[in-house]
């Protein structure tokens, strides 16, 4: 009996401590998920845009943690292991109590508008092994983070200070992103040299000191190196695909590099991606570089590299991307290059290259974007260019080809954007121009040869934003149904020899977005309408025009001119007073025409004003005072006019002034010792006046200049 108690007793005892053991796990347990519910709702409290309402819709009390949106909690602890609420349009801060998360392996917040600091609680949390926290306006120093680390990524943000040293730790990192910030400093030597399982690294576009990190960089698994304007200075190492045998990515943009693109880069040979560009690379383009059979983007522009362009380069048949603009090159473009039928952006504009373009360009018919301006490139365009039917940009301006445009480019539909410009193209312009380009938003043939009309169909390009025609020999009337591009912000049409089909220039009316109208020198006697103040022009240019009448007062409405050119024309009247409204004119100019009338005060308003033209007209009357108070003014033209009175004394105190004509006028008077304050000035005509003793005081001033 003794012996059975004792074992009731004992079983009693243990069944009692299991009860009370499950209770205190299931306190625990409460209170492990309470604080993680806690820390959570910290965040939503700090959050003041949920724009899709996910956080007061789910984050709730009444359902589990484990249930809410962006959480996933792990299956033994049934804690917070992963917090992901990427670019859900959140707009907040976020809390310290993130750091009481402490099962937390995952941290994403990115593509948000999260801003302030990021607070260090979270760098310390024992299982977190990956944050993204990039696109962001996060702001303040990185904190130094420890633990197991594998994947950091802060870059699309507004961090500031040095890159932490700690990073150096993490020696299981795998990928580290901190580009687009504002860090400084020097990169930490051991991030070169100790994380030995780094795969990508990403610290482009900062205000770092880079200096010649990449001659410490010795990781064998690193495939991604991002240090586009790092700061980095010296020679490209020449064993640098030694030390990073695995590299795909080798991005070193807007550094200052220099010395030669080294041969051994052909060591590289995982290479896809290799930048260059807007160094100081000088020196050949290594041959060697068509050994890297599996590059798709080649970026050497904005460097001096000169010589011939090599070409093995056409052996990069992945090639997708070819960047060689702004250096020195010369020669041909290698024939082989026309052979990547793969590739879709082909930029060598600014070189000096020449020869014809070959009829092979035809096949590249992948090709969205050419550009070989500013060459000296030769011959007729090939009929073959018109095969390029993916080309959204095509640039051929400022080289020397001739002939006719192939009528097969104004039948790419997919093109935006056409630059011909100073060439020697001519012939017409096709009557179908406007049925085959529904996506063309600039037409820019300007400084050529080009003859005939301008075809009316080319009203039906609705998209049309700049048409630069200028400097060509068109003929005819400017068609009315120009009216139709709404949309059109750039028109140029001058210097060719048009004429006014109205005797208004009524098409202008309705293209109330055009900001830069030229029309000058085409005779095309017509009156301006008052219509033009309903225009956005900030610049107006209808120099020779033979334009008539009265300039309207409507003129004033154009408060965002800043150049307004009309000289050389047969206007009448007075200068319209509302011209006082023009607050942004910088250039005046109404000279050769047959405006009357006194000195209009309003232009003393012009704040902004540098060049003021008003000679060979029939102004009367003094010059305003008020005229010497321009500082701005750097050129002053009103010669022959019929002002009168005295020069007025504040004219003297433009000290800046670089060019005063008042010649052939009625001035009276003798000149003051301010005279010698015009010292900048290199043009200073007074003669033909009524001026005394203008001889003794003008080589005077000569001698003390």
């Amino acid at each position: 009996m003794e012996k059975s108690s004792s074992s009731s007793t004992s079983a009693f005892s243990l069944l009692a401590l299991l009860v009370i053991s499950l209770r205190v796990i299931t306190t625990c347990l409460a209170m492990n998920i309470s604080t993680d519910q806690s820390s959570l709702l910290a965040l939503k409290a700090r959050i003041t845009s949920d724009p899709n309402h996910i956080l007061s819709t789910n984050w709730s009390s009444s359902t589990t943690v484990c249930k809410w949106i962006g959480i996933t909690c792990g299956s033994r602890h049934q804690r917070v292991t992963v917090l992901n609420i990427s670019g859900l349009g959140f707009n907040g801060t976020i809390p310290p109590q993130l750091g009481n998360l402490s099962f937390l392996v995952s941290l994403d917040l990115s593509h948000n508008d999260f801003h302030g600091e990021l607070p260090p609680e979270i760098s310390h949390l024992p299982r977190l092994r990956a944050i993204d926290l990039s696109n962001n306006y996060l702001t303040g120093q990185i904190p130094s983070f420890s633990g197991d680390i594998r994947m950091l990524s802060l870059e699309m943000n507004s961090f500031s200070g040095f890159i932490p040293s700690s990073i150096s730790r993490m020696k299981n990192l795998g990928f580290l992103k901190l580009g687009y910030n504002n860090l400084e400093g020097n990169i930490p030597r051991g991030i070169a040299t100790d994380l030995h399982s780094l795969k990508l690294l990403s610290f482009g576009f900062n205000k770092l000191n880079g200096s010649n990190v990449l001659s410490m960089f010795n990781i064998s698994l690193l495939e991604d190196l991002d240090l586009e304007k790092s700061g980095l200075t010296g020679n490209l190492p020449s064993d640098l695909c030694r030390r990073l045998p695995r590299l795909r990515k080798l991005e070193l943009n807007f550094n200052k590099l220099r010395g030669q693109i080294p041969r051994t880069i052909s060591e590289c040979s995982q290479l896809q991606v290799l930048s260059l560009m807007e160094n100081n690379l000088d020196g050949i383009i290594p041959r060697e570089l068509g050994n890297l059979q599996l590059l798709q983007d080649l970026t050497l522009g904005n460097n001096t590299l000169e010589g011939t362009i090599p070409y093995e380069i056409g052996h990069l048949y992945n090639l997708k991307l070819l960047v060689m603009e702004k250096n020195k090159l010369k020669g041909s473009i290698p024939l082989t290059i026309f052979n990547i039928s793969s590739l879709e952006f082909l930029f060598m504009s600014g070189n000096m290259l020449e020869g014809p373009l070959p009829r092979d360009v035809g096949n590249l018919t992948m090709l969205t974007t050419l550009d070989l301006g500013n060459n000296f490139l030769t011959g007729v365009i090939p009929d073959e260019l018109g095969n390029l039917q993916e080309l959204v940009d095509l640039s051929l301006y400022l080289n020397n080809f001739s002939g006719s445009i192939p009528i097969g480019i104004f039948n790419i539909s997919t093109l935006v954007s056409i630059s011909l410009s100073d060439n020697h193209f001519s012939g017409h312009l096709p009557s179908t121009i406007g049925h085959g380009l529904p996506n063309i938003e600039g037409i820019f043939l300007g400084e050529n040869n080009i003859n005939g009309i301008l075809p009316s169909s080319i009203s039906n390009l609705s998209k049309l934003t700049v048409l630069e025609l200028g400097g060509n020999e068109l003929t005819g009337s400017i068609p009315k149904s120009l009216v139709n591009l709404r949309l059109l912000e750039v028109l140029h049409l001058q210097s060719n020899s048009f004429i006014g089909e109205t005797s208004t220039l009524s098409f202008i009316t309705p293209l109330i977005n055009l900001v830069d109208l030229r029309l000058s020198f085409n005779p095309l006697n017509a009156v301006l309408p008052k219509s033009i103040g309903n225009l956005s022009l900030q610049w107006f240019s209808a120099i020779g025009c033979n334009l008539k009448g009265h300039i309207p007062n409507e003129i004033g409405n154009l408060i965002n001119l800043s150049s307004l050119e009309l000289e050389d024309n047969d206007f009448t009247g007075i200068v319209p007073t509302t011209i006082s409204s023009l607050t942004n004119l910088q250039q005046l100019s109404l000279g050769v025409n047959r405006i009357s009338g006194p000195f209009p005060n309003g232009l003393c308003e012009l704040s902004s004003l540098f060049f003021l033209k008003l000679s060979q007209n029939q102004m009367r009357g003094s010059i305003p005072t008020c005229l010497g108070d321009l500082t701005s003014l750097r050129e002053v033209y009103l010669d022959s006019n019929n002002f009168t009175a005295n020069i007025p004394l504040s004219l003297w105190n433009l000290k800046d002034i670089l060019k005063l004509n008042l010649s052939s006028n009625f001035f009276n008077g003798s000149l003051p010792p301010q005279f010698g304050n015009l010292k900048a000035a290199i043009l200073l005509d007074l003669s033909w006046n009524q001026l005394s003793e203008l001889k003794d005081q003008y080589l005077k001033h000569l001698g003390n200049s």
